[in-house]
């Protein structure tokens, strides 16, 4: 699921956006990351689990004792001591990947742009886009974002995606409803969503029923299609590859969430 989501470009903004929280104090660093987990310590699932089995001597809750020169790293740090040891690390963490993403970003609008001018991308700019995206993909998956984080991640492409859906299905229904197969459509509607010749296309298709859909529906059409361009320039991928990323994320999702009943039933097994 993380390997899916940082493959969109919205897990890059958004964390750029925690960024700038953190900066300005906006944020806390324990609200972002996983503080144990960067320190190298069990992870928040590890610890939730190990005080569901025994009593929690409160380690991260109170400042450790740091009686006859121990250290306090041995005897546990509080979270705001664990904050100002990473805070450093972290920050220059989230400063290399800020300029990663503007170089992006700019490749992102780029890429759009000749998709939705009916041209193609070259080799050479694919090349580039996919050499700084796995760039940022291996850096942002350094960074133990917090669970809260990761569900929100998930929220926005769910968003973005169930608004991809509501504006297809209209179109389909429009098709639908002048005899267009479901099957059809998809055909040639699928890879074909930016495309600015499209209308053109399936408006020469011999039969009635895609010339009914074209002409009774055309100002609808066209403008459905641009909300999906503009969906297309907000999460800064194709349509199809955007797609993919959530399937991904969803199909990573199921198995984390199988993965936790399963070892909920076993604990109560146990």
């Amino acid at each position: 699921m993380i390997g899916g989501l940082c493959e969109s470009p919205l897990t890059f903004r958004a964390i750029i956006s925690w960024h700038d929280k953190l900066k300005e104090g906006e944020m806390l660093l324990r609200d972002i990351v996983d503080l144990e987990a960067m320190q190298g310590g069990p992870s928040e699932e590890e610890t939730a689990e190990s005080e569901n089995g025994e009593e929690n001597d409160d380690s991260l809750d109170e400042e450790p004792a740091n009686e006859e020169g121990g250290d306090p790293e041995s005897s546990g740090l509080s979270l705001s001591a664990l904050e100002e040891k990473l805070k450093p690390e972290i920050l220059a963490h989230f400063e290399a990947i800020e300029p990663l993403y503007d170089a992006l970003r700019a490749l992102q609008v780029r890429r759009i742009e000749t998709l939705t001018s009916g041209s193609e991308a070259t080799g050479a700019s694919e090349e580039e886009y996919e050499k700084l995206r796995t760039d940022l993909v291996k850096m942002v998956e350094q960074v133990h974002l917090h669970n809260n984080r990761i569900e929100e991640l998930v929220t926005q492409l769910k968003v973005q995606f169930q608004r991809l859906n509501n504006l297809e299905g209209r179109m389909l229904r429009m098709a639908e409803s002048c005899r267009v197969s479901r099957d059809d459509f998809l055909q040639k509607y699928r890879g074909y969503e930016l495309d600015p010749n499209w209308l053109a296309s399936v408006s020469a298709l011999t039969g009635k029923s895609w010339k009914n859909f074209t002409t009774r529906y055309a100002e609808q059409i066209i403008d459905l299609r641009n909300q999906v361009a503009d969906l297309a320039h907000s999460t800064g991928l194709p349509v199809g590859e955007f797609r993919r990323v959530y399937a991904v994320v969803s199909r990573g999702e199921r198995d984390t969430t199988r993965a936790k009943k399963e070892m909920i039933e076993l604990i109560c097994v146990s």
